[in-house]
């Protein structure tokens, strides 16, 4: 029995055409979720100023509605937000957590855009020391986010997209148990800076990412 469902998995995909089915509509859907989420952002700090700034609130205004139809065309197009994928209930559940995940992005970046003149030196890519508010939000947002939108992938994935993502996190942990222990003797021996945990995260994921594309057109 095949278990490659809503899949032909007659042969492998070009790296070209399996760039264009992931990520053509999801890109999309990303920039009207940009526009909507920016335009949202931008609308409440417009508002939030004591002089109201008309060119300002109607660059918001077109943001957003331009947003709402690019949305509502890339979700008309696959409700998956993949290319080719046939319009059923899996797929459709699939496309909302390619929501929920770009809605999670803005959400977690949220804290670096909007901020005050007392906040003018937070750096999202910085080591730096961030207030406690920031850091308590972010935290609620990443414990309670992530482990939502790990578990609702796994349970509406079909058995090769399972193999392919279980592929790409064994190689991510592999390069992970690799590379963080060398770089720490590399600092210890005084040949690398100080290990960065987030460097470290940001290489994994790039590195299972891509043992997962490899996965998908080999």
């Amino acid at each position: 029995m095949n278990d490659k469902t809503e899949h032909d998995a007659d042969a492998p995909l070009g790296l070209l055409t399996m760039l264009k089915q992931q990520l053509g509509t999801a890109m999309i859907a990303g920039a009207g979720i940009g526009l909507l989420y920016g335009g949202l952002v931008g609308l409440g700090v417009v508002l939030l100023r004591e002089t109201l700034s008309i060119p300002a609130l109607l660059v918001c205004l077109v943001c957003i509605g331009g947003g709402v139809p690019i949305l509502v065309y890339a979700y008309r197009r696959s409700p998956s937000l993949r290319d080719g994928d046939p319009d059923t209930p899996r797929a459709r559940r699939m496309g909302k957590l390619m929501f929920f995940l770009m809605t999670f992005v803005v959400v977690i970046m949220l804290p670096f855009v909007i901020r005050g003149d007392s906040l003018e030196g937070i750096e999202f890519w910085s080591n730096g020391p961030i207030p406690q508010w920031i850091a308590l939000f972010l935290g609620a947002v990443w414990l309670i986010g992530m482990p939502a939108l790990v578990y609702f992938n796994r349970v509406n994935m079909d058995e090769l997209e399972r193999g392919e993502m279980e592929f790409g996190e064994t190689i991510g942990f592999q390069f992970f148990g690799l590379g963080a222990p060398l770089w720490w003797i590399a600092h210890r021996g005084g040949f690398a800076p100080e290990p960065d945990l987030m460097i470290m995260f940001v290489a994994t994921v790039a590195v299972s990412v891509a043992a997962n594309m490899y996965r998908k057109v080999s």
